[in-house]
């Protein structure tokens, strides 16, 4: 019992200790999501009052939307159609229908769903989002423990990364975080599979690799990979076996190879996406100069949860923040153990990623080289893995003192570093401030100026302050031998003060009664018959209907297709030559025949008095005082508008013209109307245009369409659902090619007149493929393991 108490008990201090983190959890029964900005800021919400807020819910982290506007709908639709025997591949709600799995953070497969059948809806989530920092903290502390550190090294250092920039500022997105806190295992089987050799550590890796990639934020796994080569090629290179090398990737090649299934979906609608036009701009991509005061102090710029952050970009960019303490042990660690494995690989981690992240000639050619869409991506997520390594070189500090390998040059050494980036810092915040003239930005204001200059000076004091306290703890224990384990405890009680003041200021929580609740306005749409979409954004932002099951025209999303961000773009501006749309995929243009064909019937508009201010007794906007629109609903600040011209989902056609090149076919239906009289195709259907007659019934149609039709004559069934690769379908049972028409949409030839039942189906071969190649791996890994380790129980009996 005592070895067991002894074996469990750092496991159970990460718990009791992220547990702290989420007292509003357990004392408040709130769940980590920011379900204020959606309550707090939009109609119709905010024409209601909700319980426990009477004067109106505050918004406390404006930063955090894409978590209640991307990754919690998205996530729970996944989920939801799992549960109900459905397997998540195309999302209907948004885009006109974009693909589900294919997009990496839907992450279906994730192992932490299984939390969903266990728990509520809202506990599992709160679940998932609790499990990432406890999972992440085990793992760092088996990591530490590989690298010979002290049991309480290791505890402090394993609670370091998982409340470290990266981990908190991402914290709520539920998959940037399980996938890092994956990290450190994926590190600890790869080195343990160098030095032993033993099956077990790679067959465990190419599951957890596999477990990642399912976890929904692969990006971060292009730096692991890097990780893992530096580690080899620089670290182990003298000690290295190449029959283990060559294993260790083929090991990695099979946890890819399992997870098949999510990847060559994903890799599709990458290639299919807008996001390899899509360009992030330099200053969010990269990282500048001046923002290397985040590692130290990352609210310096000001933070968007107090409303007063002024620096380059948003807030996402102090992902590189370890802590004052933090640094200043790593430095003393590296420092007493600089030969040391664990020390090199730090090391090395950190300028690879202070490279990569920092705006240099280096970074700005990666970035620019499209190298898998890394012009749309932010290279200073990289620094995730500078967060692990200074835990790491933190933990080697811990046990510098615990085994009295300091001294006062290393002492000063391991200051002089911070304490010169804090001081510059606080220098220069005070001479701009009494000399404005010195601020960057020759246009800001004199008021502005000192506003900001007064954010940094203020949030500046408290990382001096740390500095001078860790400084004397440090001293002191140079000369107090004896109560080494006091002092450094003390230390870790440091670490976590900064490092929880800083998560929780950024970390939003909220009551479960104003997560999505029901108001008139989703009532009322709910209840009408469907199918049908809707264009809402000028009064709910874009995915936030997504729970309620109502679909939409418009969405945000970082991948989805190119040929809808052409049709919307085209939409709005009336032009083929415009710029296409990025990952906000937005109406503006709601006098659009456009809209019409995407079977949009129904569109949300505020009230306005004369001044723009929204009001309940104002009118909506004069664009929408034309016949085309009727009010057929109004609730407060949001009226519900009918579009009469509405097509519906889905209708025959007998007249059509074929044009092969995209772009011409985009541009031909731009000046086609009626719309519903004719479409153009891309493909020749191989029948010929005559006047019919035709009627059209929907049956289920939901993730499988059925249509029953009548026809006098062969012609075309339209359909306004976006057309993709791997939609099929089948008239009376026999499968036929589905036509991309109007440039979106689908169509299906029906060549026979007489009553058809059409069945169409999303069925994309890559996720056939993928799924073959999945499960052919893990047949194979499951049959290869269990003949290895029959012979090896073989072999250990006939030796016994």
């Amino acid at each position: 019992m005592g070895k067991l108490v002894t074996f469990l008990f750092p496991f159970l201090i990460i718990i009791f200790i992220v547990s702290v983190f989420f007292y509003p959890v357990f004392l408040h029964n709130l769940v980590p999501i920011p379900a204020d900005h959606a309550v707090g800021i939009y109609y119709p919400w905010l024409d209601y009052q909700w319980p426990g807020f009477p004067t109106g819910v505050p918004v406390k982290n404006p930063i955090a939307a894409d978590v209640i506007s991307f990754m919690y709908p998205m996530q729970t639709f996944a989920v939801d159609a799992l549960k109900s025997g459905k397997l998540p591949l195309w999302n209907p709600l948004i885009f006109a229908g974009t693909p589900l799995l294919a997009n990496f953070q839907s992450a279906p497969f994730s192992p932490v769903n299984i939390l969903y059948w266990i728990l509520p809806k809202f506990d599992a989530w709160t679940a998932q989002i609790i499990l990432q920092q406890v999972l992440a903290g085990i793992f760092t502390f088996l990591l530490l423990k590989y690298f010979q550190r002290s049991t309480l090294s290791s505890i402090i250092g394993s609670l370091i990364y998982p409340f470290s920039g990266f981990m908190m500022i991402w914290l709520e997105w539920n998959g940037h975080g399980l996938v890092a806190a994956l990290f450190p295992l994926v590190f600890l089987l790869a080195l343990k599979y160098l030095d032993t050799g033993r099956y077990l550590f790679g067959l465990l890796l190419s599951i957890v690799i596999a477990l990642q990639l399912f976890s929904g934020y692969p990006q971060i796994m292009l730096y692991e990979f890097l990780a893992i080569g530096l580690g080899i090629f620089i670290v182990q290179k003298k000690d290295l076996i190449t029959k283990r090398l060559l294993a260790l990737l083929v090991f990695i090649t099979i946890g890819l190879a399992l997870a098949a299934v999510q990847i060559l979906p994903g890799y599709e609608l990458i290639k299919q996406s807008q996001r390899d036009i899509e360009i992030v701009e330099t200053e969010w991509a990269l990282l500048r100069l001046r923002s290397v005061i985040t590692f130290l102090a990352p609210d310096y710029f000001g933070n968007h949860a107090t409303y007063n952050y002024w620096g380059p970009a948003d807030y996402t960019q102090s992902v590189g923040f370890s802590g004052v303490v933090t640094t200043i042990l790593g430095i003393l660690g590296a420092l007493g153990f600089l030969k040391h494995k664990g020390v090199s690989l730090s090391l090395v981690w950190i300028f690879v990623c202070l490279v990569t992240a920092f705006d240099n000639p280096f970074s700005r050619i990666l970035h620019q080289s499209g190298l898998l869409s890394s012009q749309a991506a932010s290279a200073h997520r990289i620094l995730v893995l500078s967060n692990l390594s200074i835990a790491i070189l933190a933990s080697f500090g811990l046990d510098a003192i615990l085994k009295n390998k300091i001294n006062k040059r290393n002492i000063l050494y391991s200051v002089i570093l911070p304490m010169s980036l804090l001081l510059l810092y606080f220098l220069a915040s005070l001479l701009v401030y009494f000399y404005p003239e010195f601020y960057p930005d020759k246009m800001a204001t004199l008021e502005k100026i000192k506003l900001n200059m007064t954010v940094g000076l203020r949030n500046l004091s408290i990382p001096l302050f740390l500095l001078v306290l860790t400084t004397v703890t440090l001293l002191i224990a140079k000369r107090l031998k004896n109560y080494k384990q006091i002092l450094v405890v003390f230390l870790g009680v440091l670490i976590l003060v900064e490092l929880f003041r800083f998560g929780w200021k950024f970390t939003p929580f909220s009551p479960k009664q104003i997560i999505f609740p029901n108001t008139p306005v989703f009532d009322f749409l709910q209840k009408q018959q469907k199918p049908f979409r809707i264009n809402a954004n000028e009064v709910v932002p874009v995915n936030l209907i997504m729970p309620y099951g109502i679909e939409t025209v418009e969405g945000y999303d970082a991948v989805y297709p190119i040929r809808f961000a052409k049709y919307i773009s085209a939409l709005n501006s009336g032009q083929t030559d415009t710029t296409v749309m990025g990952r906000y995929g937005l109406i503006f243009n709601q006098n659009s025949t456009l809209l019409d064909l995407a079977n949009v019937k129904f569109l949300l508009t505020l009230k306005y008095k004369q001044n723009g201010v929204v009001d309940p007794s104002g009118q909506i906007d004069s664009k929408y005082n034309n016949a085309k629109f009727k009010k057929v609903f109004e609730d407060r600040s949001v009226v519900v508008l009918e579009n009469s011209q509405v097509l519906p989902r889905v209708f025959m056609v007998y007249s059509w013209d074929v044009e092969k090149n995209e772009d011409k076919a985009l541009k031909s239906l731009l000046n086609k109307y009626p719309l519903k009289d004719k479409v153009i195709l891309e493909m020749d259907p191989g029948i010929t245009p005559q006047d019919g007659h035709g009627e059209v019934n929907l049956g289920n149609y939901s993730t499988e369409r059925e249509i029953v039709l009548s026809t006098d004559k062969p012609g075309i069934l339209f359909i306004s659902d976006s057309w993709y690769p791997g939609w099929v379908s089948f008239i009376d049972g026999a499968r036929t090619e589905i036509f991309k028409a109007d440039y979106n949409f689908m169509a299906v030839p029906i060549k026979t007149s007489g009553s058809h039942t059409v069945i169409i189906k999303y069925e994309p071969e890559t996720y056939a493929q993928g799924k073959m190649i999945t499960v052919a791996t893990a047949a194979g890994l499951f049959l290869v393991s269990s003949c290895y380790y029959l012979f090896k129980l073989r072999k250990k009996i006939k030796y016994a």
